[in-house]
């Protein structure tokens, strides 16, 4: 019973750590594209600086956003798994 019990942990271990993994993957793949749009905004001529503002002030706000949320989901999964 206790080998069955370590090697349920030990999976469950692993689990929590590829979603983890997987986690961290996607948070990074938003803020690249958040920063990219960021870097677009800047570059684009036909936008006004009013209006490059706003766009530039709305992507921190979504960054901001992005952190609390993968805060939340890890704290979550380091939670619920063990």
């Amino acid at each position: 019973m206790r080998s069955l019990q370590r090697s349920l942990y030990g999976h469950y271990r692993k689990i929590k750590v590829d979603v983890l993994k997987k986690t961290e993957e996607l948070k990074y793949a938003a803020k690249h594209d958040l920063e990219k749009i960021e870097q677009d905004i800047v570059k684009a001529r036909d936008l006004n600086t009013q209006v490059k503002t706003r766009l530039t002030s709305e992507t921190a706000a979504l960054k901001e956003y992005l952190e609390k949320k993968y805060a939340e989901l890890r704290n979550t999964i380091l939670g619920k798994i063990f």
